[in-house]
């Protein structure tokens, strides 16, 4: 990506980028909703679901034959040099986290795991919270979930100028800060327009924070280590997001799955995401 987008546009690409890429979530999300309420008063929620999921893998198969045809340029001559890490996966990822030890890069990564930790705490159980607990209709969940990828979308331009403006490393304090509360939010009312409106804040501090770490992986890591980099912080937030969502289920289950266990566990989470936050401090941009 480095080498496809310039220095000069990449702030607006990704805001745009992630903007489409949200419409499509919100377009999914509605049109699944809809199959769902359709087919559920019918005795048909089995094959609602097997549909949804081929239509899910045939748009998949789509987007891996539009990623095929991409064509990546031919790095420049004074990118020639950089040596790319060779040997077993688990070597390459050693070497990539000996070589992030005590630079900004791993406090970037470090940060981001363990702030998608708390988010993964809690986030997950959303879902059943509004379903079981709350006992909305698919209709009605669909709406408040799906709000927040339409806000997600159509703030994302605002967002793009205002990290133009600050810079992606005050973009991603403002958004953590913003996202640290969330949670807790979900619990005051049950009213469907309530939640809308929390997606609506929520969408729009997620979409910061996205944009935020999406251009500060060009911003603040050198070309020699981006590779190395992108490869730990993809397996460490696929470890943060089992692990977390292993332990808000554990702390859920053992609370007995009530409303107040639900509370307990959204409680936990903004806790454990502003206890992640001056982690911060560390990240710099790469000069």
């Amino acid at each position: 990506m480095a080498a496809l987008v310039p220095d000069r546009m990449r702030t607006t690409y990704f805001a745009q980028r992630n903007r489409l890429s949200q419409f499509g979530v919100f377009a999914g999300f509605v049109v699944g909703g809809l199959v769902l309420q359709f087919a559920e008063p019918r005795g048909l929620t089995l094959p609602a679901f097997a549909i949804l999921f081929a239509l899910a893998a045939t748009f998949r198969l789509l987007s891996t034959a539009c990623l095929w045809a991409c064509r990546e340029p031919r790095p420049p001559a004074t990118h020639a040099a950089v040596a790319t890490p060779r040997g077993p996966l688990p070597a390459r990822v050693a070497a990539a986290i000996r070589g992030m030890w005590g630079r900004p890069s791993g406090a970037l990564v470090v940060y981001l795991c363990c702030f998608v930790f708390g988010a993964q705490f809690a986030g997950p159980y959303f879902t059943p919270y509004m379903l079981r607990e709350m006992k909305f209709s698919y209709h009605a969940f669909m709406l408040v979930f799906a709000t927040s990828f339409l806000a997600k979308a159509l703030f994302m331009p605002a967002i793009g100028r205002l990290a133009s403006r600050i810079g992606s490393v005050r973009l991603l304090w403002v958004a953590s800060l913003a996202i640290v509360p969330l949670s807790l939010l979900w619990l005051p009312s049950t009213h469907v327009a309530y939640l809308a409106g929390v997606q609506v804040v929520a969408g729009t501090c997620w979409a910061a924070y996205e944009l935020a770490v999406t251009v500060l992986f060009f911003e603040a890591l050198g070309d020699r280590e981006r590779t190395g980099v992108v490869t730990v912080y993809n397996l460490g937030i696929a470890v943060a997001t089992v692990a977390g969502a292993a332990c808000g289920g554990l702390l859920l289950r053992s609370l007995g799955e009530t409303r107040g266990a639900y509370a307990a566990v959204f409680a936990v989470s903004c806790l454990i995401r502003l206890a992640a936050v001056p982690l911060l401090r560390r990240v710099r941009v790469a000069p």
